[in-house]
């Protein structure tokens, strides 16, 4: 393996030098959707379409991966398992970053790796945790495990028999771990196989033909980006403006008939009580959480000291902006569906995209029925209350 130094605590280290890396190249958590495309493994319902992977790695902003609670949350647990994998084993491990001899653009980040060349990868999830009790490794997580071998220990068919790795899953909320060991011989079959499909996709990366839809799609994405950019760089601008007007309200700037509230969404469906029910996880249902919002309203016009007219006037602007910008790309959103349908595609998941099946199945509907939930349960905790609202600061009217 070509080693690469990113002078991190984590194997997510999270900087603009590691982001442009990984865009680069394929890393492990690429090759489960390569292998999910090639029908090598069966994907769970959150690995993204084939596509979505090609034109994240081109550079296009409405497939780049958003952040959620779960990612974040693995980050966060992962120096924490680490730490605790090196106290029950007595196996220092240090994370890595490298690249396959052969081909450069295969590369991988190691949450850990030992002085004696043992892998471990580290799941902060709760259901990996319940697997790896039963000394069980997710189907969907192998091809992870055989692309880092392949970065490591180079081609398949140059493996030792007695290489051996690590699974090591935390629980979020208990103090405990759970280790499963593999060995190489259990991941070459796959390797040999993911390793062909990875270089598939790096050729159709060389091209520039997209692996699903060929030139068509390529012509609707070039159609869509500019419209994508626009409202992605809306949305920064009115986040930023919102930033600055609790700043400036915070600084003292008090005006009559001005209100500023944090709104949050009362969730119709009671996920927790769904969990208990049906024996679901956290991870699994933190998409479809409501998230709060910072609500703004003016009442009443009547001069204003400067900052905050200012900041109240920044803030309409861009939003009117980000108004303007769903506008032009509603359309095109709908063109989408009819594309992908004639194109024989099951779906395309990226932000602004949504969840686009042939059917136009929402995400949450998709994942009861492959639970196989008797939509009564899901009836029976779900209800039609308001919203609830907190004032965050409230000046007379």
């Amino acid at each position: 393996m070509i080693y690469v130094n990113f002078k991190a605590q984590s194997g997510t280290p999270d900087t603009a030098e590691w982001h442009k890396w990984r865009q680069r190249g394929i890393g492990g958590s690429d090759a489960i959707i390569i292998a999910a495309a090639e029908g090598l493994v069966e994907p769970p319902s959150w690995v993204r379409h084939i596509n979505a992977l090609f034109f994240e790695k081109r550079g296009y902003d409405c497939f780049k991966v958003q952040t959620n609670e779960a990612m974040r949350r693995g980050t966060e647990l992962e120096p924490i398992i680490r730490e605790r994998f090196e106290r029950r084993t007595g196996i220092p491990l240090m994370p890595s970053f490298g690249e396959c001899e052969f081909n450069r653009r295969i590369r991988s980040s190691f949450d850990g790796v030992s002085f004696d060349d043992r892998i471990t990868e580290i799941k902060g999830s709760e259901k990996c945790y319940q697997r790896a009790l039963l000394q069980e490794i997710p189907e969907y997580y192998t091809p992870q495990l055989a692309h880092q071998f392949l970065v490591y220990h180079g081609h398949p068919d140059t493996w030792r028999p007695d290489l051996v790795g690590y699974f090591c899953a935390g629980h979020p909320e208990l103090e405990d771990i759970a280790t499963v060991t593999y060995n190489s011989g259990q991941l070459q079959f796959l390797a040999r196989k993911l390793l062909a499909a990875e270089e598939r996709f790096i050729d159709s990366l060389r091209k520039n033909v997209a692996p699903a839809g060929g030139p068509r799609f390529m012509e609707f994405i070039e159609k869509i980006e500019p419209l994508i950019r626009e409202k992605l760089a809306a949305e920064e601008l009115v986040l930023g403006s919102k930033q600055t007007l609790v700043q400036a309200m915070s600084e003292g700037q008090r005006v009559d008939g001005f209100q500023l509230k944090q709104v949050t969404p009362k969730p119709k469906t009671d996920w927790r009580a769904i969990i208990e029910e049906v024996g679901a996880t956290e991870d699994e249902i933190d998409r479809y959480r409501s998230k709060p919002v910072l609500a703004f309203n003016c009442s009443r016009a009547k001069p204003l000291d400067v900052p905050l007219k200012d900041a109240i006037g920044m803030y309409h602007g861009q939003v009117k902006r980000l108004a303007e910008a769903e506008i032009q790309l509603k359309p095109v959103q709908e063109e989408a569906k009819v594309l992908m349908s004639s194109l024989g595609l099951d779906q395309l998941v990226g932000p602004y995209f949504s969840v686009v099946t042939r059917r136009g199945t929402p995400a949450y509907k998709r994942w009861w029925t492959e639970r196989g939930i008797d939509k009564s349960i899901i009836a029976r905790h779900t209800t039609d209350e308001e919203s609830e609202s907190s004032t965050l600061e409230a000046l007379p009217a």
